[in-house]
């Protein structure tokens, strides 16, 4: 099962992506391959961050959080 969650941050003008599954995990040696690349750069170019980690109870947790513009 995979999850998708979208979070505006209060007091702070960013937005939070959070992609979860219930998975095997991630292994000891996780290498980045070309799609953790692109959403590591994706997220560098819009000057936001990303973490990935094993989910609490497995499975794996993505999440990027993005600055979202100023008017």
């Amino acid at each position: 099962q995979v999850q998708l969650s979208l979070a505006g941050t209060e007091g702070h003008r960013a937005l939070c992506i959070e992609v979860s599954d219930d998975g095997v995990g991630l292994p000891d040696e996780m290498r980045a391959g070309v799609g953790l690349a692109s959403i590591r750069e994706r997220a560098t170019e819009l000057g936001g961050t990303w973490t990935i980690e094993r989910g609490a109870t497995g499975g794996t947790r993505l999440a990027a959080w993005l600055p979202l513009p100023t008017e």
